[in-house]
């Protein structure tokens, strides 16, 4: 039997309860798919809207005289979106600069120890490269563990060495790349005339075109190069597919319209990828005493 609490009040009409139908719940799992693949493409706040979005829905079903009280609110959203996301491409190329930031500061606290930049790699008796420049470096990115655990005795490949493959610090990589876990994003240029003279170790007296328009580390998208492997980039190999084979990422980066850098002052700088060859023949040597553009 109804009681008078259980019926509406003269005057008033009775509110359905919600109820979740096969319907209601299938838009909600469009749009919880909805949310997430917007998430990737425009963070936080893009996934703010679509949750909004969803709510309003089902309010609207529910209630549509309390579910206009809230149209204000996401279309609120909406407009300020712009300036509370940030898209991820955009994230990730920040990241990616703090991290040659990182091993920059590395390279410079070694030369104050050592009085010269470590090698490109250290080679072994028949001059066979043994050990990387990355494992040198390793003490100055609060690395020490690691690097105790790294057995110089050994090639970078041998039984104990390449039980460290997989713990690669995340400075060696840029969050761009989704390839092999163990390879890393950030190599040197290695030549005569380059900041990285093979097993031979430079000083910063031989900048003599400065430091500040030296590249010393550079960015390379999906490098296949394995973290402790000593090997990075040949001079010539590198002019010639950043215009021969730049379309297929070989000596690019995954961030639209170049590559980052990092100079020899510690600096960091994002190098487009249509710079003309002659500066970027500039940028890669030392001691060349070419002149490089303003804008470059």
């Amino acid at each position: 039997m109804n009681t008078a609490a259980d019926r509406p009040r003269p005057g008033t009409a009775a509110v359905p309860p919600l109820q979740f139908t096969t319907k209601r719940l299938f838009l909600a799992t469009f749009y919880c798919a909805a949310a997430s693949a917007v998430l990737v493409y425009w963070g936080a706040g893009g996934l703010l809207v679509v949750l909004a979005g969803v709510f309003l829905i089902l309010l609207w079903r529910w209630h549509p005289a309390l579910a206009f009280a809230f149209l204000g609110l996401p279309v609120l959203i909406a407009l300020l979106m712009p300036a509370i996301s940030t898209p991820r491409w955009v994230s990730r190329r920040t990241q990616c600069v703090n991290n040659l930031k990182q091993v920059e500061l590395a390279l410079m606290n070694y030369h104050d120890d050592h009085g010269r930049f470590p090698p490109a790699y250290i080679a072994g008796g028949d001059g066979t490269p043994m050990h990387s420049w990355r494992v040198l470096i390793l003490p100055y990115l609060e690395e020490n563990a690691l690097y105790k655990q790294y057995n110089f005795a050994e090639p970078w490949d041998g039984p104990n060495n390449r039980k460290l493959l997989s713990l690669m610090p995340p400075v060696f990589r840029c969050p761009s790349d989704e390839s092999d876990k163990s390879h890393t994003n950030y190599v040197a240029i290695v030549g005569a005339d380059t900041a990285w003279k093979g097993a031979s170790r430079v000083k910063r007296s031989e900048f003599l075109d400065g430091m500040s328009k030296t590249i010393h580390v550079v960015e390379v998208h999906e490098s296949g190069i394995p973290w402790l492997e000593p090997r990075d980039v040949d001079v010539d190999d590198f002019r010639i597919k950043v215009y021969m084979d730049a379309k297929e990422g070989d000596f690019s980066s995954g961030h639209p319209g170049g590559f980052n850098v990092s100079l020899a002052d510690g600096s960091v700088r994002f190098v487009k990828q249509d710079i003309p060859p002659d500066a970027l023949h500039a940028l890669l040597t030392k001691d060349g005493g070419e002149s490089l553009p303003t804008d470059w």
